[in-house]
């Protein structure tokens, strides 16, 4: 599920169908259908959404596999297969290069160009890829000035890499599993594991854990 707010719509995906929630108002307000994109393979289970604002696509995976829809028109533009050893868990887009980063059960990241060609692989996770933030919107700078990609793996790290050098810069060690990583507001991020949430704040680096 992920929420499209310039238009005021919730998307959900299922097993071969996306679907988009509004509201309306007559005497009182009701969550409806507003708009479904069904020419998906019945047999897809979607698991993971991501919305390119700037060009209006919305990224839907099921499995290892990728849609790429128009959102606009909610008819699908792109399909595309294969794109991790077994199935994609988390996806982000970096706008000045245009790159669409993937990550999968197989604990790779994947970059992949506008043509959907693989610009580079980061393979140091040895676990599930669970959460991809950009440093420059957790620190709310100007896009093209951080070009800093921040990775949580069930291999109990937390990583940065850089995707204009493809290097990987920092490796953040965690006593459990991590199973999400989330920005909180700026310069605070947090992640958590089965028992306990983890919360980092780059400004003062520190963590604390609840």
């Amino acid at each position: 599920m992920t929420a499209y707010e310039e238009e005021k719509i919730i998307i959900t995906g299922g097993l071969g169908i996306i679907q988009g929630y509004g509201e309306s108002q007559s005497y009182s307000y009701q969550i409806r259908e507003l708009n479904n994109v069904d020419n998906i393979d019945p047999e897809s289970w979607i698991t993971n959404l991501y919305i390119e604002r700037k060009n209006g696509i919305l990224y839907a995976a099921s499995d290892s596999n990728l849609y790429k829809i128009d959102i606009k028109t909610w008819k699908r533009k792109d399909y595309f297969k294969d794109l991790h050893e077994i199935g994609i868990t988390c996806l982000t887009f970096y706008q000045p290069l245009e790159y669409l980063i993937t990550g999968g059960k197989d604990g790779r990241i994947k970059i992949w160009n506008p043509g959907m060609h693989l610009v580079h692989e980061f393979s140091q996770h040895f676990g599930s890829v669970t959460g991809l933030l950009l440093l420059e919107e957790v620190c709310e700078a100007s896009f093209g000035t951080l070009p800093i990609l921040i990775s949580a793996s069930e291999d109990c790290t937390i990583r940065m890499f850089n995707f204009e050098t493809m290097i990987p810069i920092y490796r953040m060690d965690n006593p459990e599993p991590c199973q999400g990583l989330y920005k909180v507001k700026k310069d605070v991020i947090y992640h958590y594991s089965k028992a306990c949430v983890y919360i980092w704040n780059f400004e003062s680096n520190t963590n604390s854990k609840s």
